[in-house]
């Protein structure tokens, strides 16, 4: 029991230092991704960059927007988060929210003024993403916002092909409506 005991203890003292020696970008990346907010204020009043990026190229906005953190989503914006950036794949926080349909995020993101018509590496719109998640109000709040329906990814398919492809006659009605 007391090398059990001992072993513990000097896990959870590791863990400790460990946490210490994160510097505050890290302490803010794995704050959002612990949906942390108290972190996230804490690292960002101790330096910590808004627009830290990691091994991924993913901010802590986009991680936020991932995890419908909205409160959180609402504080980064607030301290000047880039709504813009991409992480490694071309991949944008306004991508992340269409594909997610939160509309609240969607919305949050579009007035903070992100780019509607971005494209990720392989060629993927927000349009795109939404119309491939079969997020029919998030497409909907996307071509409200000018997104254009006439986009073309690296495998040639536009929107309208996304919506076909997940068997989404809403969406594909929708599309063709316009």
């Amino acid at each position: 029991m007391k090398i059990l005991t001992l072993v513990c203890s000097l896990a959870l003292s590791f863990s400790l230092m460990a946490a210490n020696t994160l510097t505050p970008d890290q302490k803010l990346l794995k704050g959002a991704r612990l949906s942390d907010l108290v972190g996230v204020q804490t690292a960002l009043e101790a330096g910590a960059q808004i627009n830290a990026q990691d091994e991924y190229g993913m901010t802590a906005l986009m991680i936020s927007v991932n995890h419908s953190q909205v409160g959180m989503v609402q504080l980064l914006l607030d301290r000047a988060a880039d709504v813009n950036l991409s992480n490694t794949h071309g991949s944008t926080a306004l991508m992340m929210a269409s594909y997610n349909g939160h509309l609240e995020i969607l919305g949050m993101l579009l007035n903070r003024g992100a780019f509607v018509n971005a494209q990720s590496k392989s060629g993927m719109s927000s349009l795109m993403f939404a119309a491939y998640s079969a997020k029919l109000p998030a497409v909907q709040m996307l071509v409200s916002h000018e997104a254009r329906t006439d986009l073309v990814d690296k495998n040639n398919m536009t929107a309208l092909d996304y919506a076909k492809k997940s068997k989404a006659k809403d969406i594909v009605d929708y599309l063709l409506s316009l």
